[in-house]
């Protein structure tokens, strides 16, 4: 929780735009930390041993087959994105389409260009306007990913993060590490 909290004061201006307009005005800090935090739903990946991004999946159907990803990190977050791309693509993916899962949503602020960019990077599909999502009446955009989708994504992010050939995946404690170039995620 410390470390999501750290990240949560240290967020990239259009993180914190978009973080913060889906909250009430009084959540601090220290709370986003505790909503992050769940077990099994998040991920914190590291940089140079600092905190830099914390990410997670939360089921939308009770079913199971339909989650919600979500993530925000602080200015250093640029330096992981391969590592981190490459991590879910070779572990979470597989898992989820082994798995039964049919959906992945992400839900952005409209004027979050570096993440719609990365999202599109890795296979989502832009399907559409939210209308004053936000607190304050901010538009956000729904991109998602459906199965026949994930299994392109896989195919297409594992041949461009080959270049990432040095990431060691390793579990300990029933939390999964991924260590590459001095980058992890837990």
């Amino acid at each position: 929780m410390r470390d999501v909290s750290y990240i949560a004061g240290q967020l990239r201006s259009a993180d914190q735009r978009e973080v913060f307009c889906q909250l009430p005005a009084d959540v601090s800090t220290g709370d986003i930390g505790h909503i992050c935090t769940r077990p099994g739903t998040s991920f914190v990946a590291y940089w140079k041993g600092r905190p830099v991004m914390v990410f997670g999946f939360d089921a939308i159907t009770l079913a199971g087959n339909a989650l919600n990803a979500w993530a925000f990190g602080t200015r250093d977050s640029c330096y992981i994105m391969g590592d981190l791309t490459r991590w879910v693509v070779d572990t979470l993916l597989p898992d989820w389409l082994s798995n039964g899962v049919t959906r992945i949503e992400a839900r952005s602020i409209a004027s979050h260009s570096t993440a719609h960019r990365w999202l599109k990077t890795i296979g989502a599909v832009e399907e559409g306007p939210l209308t004053g999502l936000g607190r304050d009446g901010e538009d956000f955009i729904l991109f998602a990913w459906h199965r026949n989708r994930l299994e392109q994504t896989l195919r297409l992010v594992g041949r461009f993060t080959e270049t990432f050939k040095d990431v060691h995946v390793e579990t300990e404690n029933c939390e999964t590490k991924t260590v590459a170039n001095r980058t992890k995620a837990r």
